[in-house]
């Protein structure tokens, strides 16, 4: 931060931070220079003790030398946070002020802060983890001291303050079994993976631009998830998991979703004998495989010296929060209200089933199909229901919109 290198948080100091000093003039950027001060020596012509005068012998002045520790702008800092809390520091994010992250609390110190004026502020009371927080543009995105809360930390200027909103408010039964690590993917879009405690992946599609916070789980019978991370390429930002699969442990990499294809895992080119019988593959007796003919369809006897697609048919699932017949609890409105049905846009998606709880459907329409489902809702006046949406065979399904159509009375 501001050609400083700054370190926090050691077994001794857990409270401490250290930068180091700016460059002089002209110099290179050192940041292995963590001199807090200079040493200054003074040679000047001082009176001796007045008493001493009478003895012509004496002389009247002597030259003193004398060494002076100075402390400048520039040296490095050494900076203790205070406070009623045992402040532990568990990492820092940089961008115009360095934010400083502990077991109890957020603090930040500002760009300019110099050796002669150090300053450090406490914003918030939530506290994080261990876990490295993600800045995605202007905000920083940090999972709570309790491994069950996942932040939005940013800098509010309409009030002169920051603020740290709950990203797992409207969906924190995902989150109960605990977060054990998070990564951040910004391009193609943005999304936060998060490692469950259950071997799950909860993935977060967010943009606080446009006011998107939306939450799915990704699981599987048949994988334990142990780790995510992101990877740079020349197409964005490619996700890795480290997963479990029975006896053995996988690097998996994923692959653009939005395609007209079916939704597999794993997906691979086998060939099979003149027994019918596939080659083999490391993940062999550990999952249900699916195979796929040359036109996409699924085969269930294989013939020999034949090439097939292979992989787990995975399903995508979604269920909205309640849809209320009734105003909002504590609100003005009195209103009753009826949800007559529910638009769902899709795209490129495959067959699936719409309705709401208790009662689906199937789609019929043609596909691969993009355009609008009617999802129709329970008619009744002031009912509040829940709409819900399942791909079927491993169809695809990409979900864009959805509409309410509500009547008032």
């Amino acid at each position: 931060l501001n050609s400083r290198l700054w370190f926090a948080g050691t077994d001794a100091e857990p409270a401490t931070l250290w930068a180091s000093a700016l460059p002089e003039s002209g110099s290179p950027v050192n940041y292995e220079d963590h001199t807090y001060y200079k040493t200054v020596t003074t040679t000047t012509l001082e009176p001796t003790e007045p008493e001493t005068w009478e003895d012509p012998e004496l002389p009247e002045h002597e030259w003193v030398t004398r060494q002076n520790n100075i402390t400048t702008d520039a040296h490095a800092i050494k900076i203790t946070l205070g406070s009623e809390k045992n402040e532990e520091i568990q990492w820092m994010i940089g961008r115009h002020h360095l934010v400083v992250f502990t077991s109890s609390g957020e603090w930040t110190i500002s760009g300019d802060i110099t050796a002669l004026s150090q300053f450090a502020q406490l914003q918030t009371r939530y506290g994080a983890s261990g876990f490295q927080g993600e800045l995605m543009n202007d905000a920083v995105l940090f999972v709570q001291s309790d491994h069950k809360r996942i932040r939005e930390y940013y800098y509010l200027s309409q009030e002169g303050t920051y603020m740290s909103p709950d990203l797992v408010f409207a969906a924190d039964h995902i989150t109960q079994v605990g977060i054990e690590s998070i990564a951040m993917q910004r391009a193609p879009e943005p999304h936060l993976y998060a490692v469950l405690g259950n071997g799950e992946l909860a993935v977060l599609t967010y943009n606080r631009m446009y006011g998107v916070t939306a939450w799915s789980v990704w699981s599987s019978a048949d994988a334990i998830v142990e780790d995510v991370a992101i990877l740079d390429s020349s197409d964005g930002e490619e996700v890795y998991i480290s997963v479990e699969r029975g006896a053995i442990r996988t690097l998996e990499k994923f692959v653009d979703p939005y395609t007209a294809e079916w939704h597999m895992d794993c997906k691979h080119t086998v060939d099979t004998d003149g027994s019918g019988v596939p080659d083999s593959h490391d993940l062999d007796g550990e999952v249900d495989w699916t195979y796929l003919d040359e036109n996409g369809s699924v085969v269930e006897t294989l013939e020999p010296d034949s090439s097939y697609t292979r992989g787990i048919m995975y399903a995508s699932y979604l269920q909205t929060n309640i849809l209320e017949g009734q105003g909002p609890y504590g609100s003005s409105t009195t209103r009753v209200k009826r949800v007559n049905e529910v638009r769902v846009r899709v795209v490129n998606s495959g067959l699936c089933e719409v309705g709401y709880i208790g009662r689906r459907e199937r789609s019929r329409e043609e596909f691969p199909y993009t355009g609008d489902l009617r999802v129709p809702a329970p008619g009744t006046y002031g009912r509040d229901t829940k709409i819900e949406i399942h791909s079927v065979d491993g169809n695809p399904l990409m979900i864009t919109a959805m509409v309410p159509d509500l009547e008032v009375v």
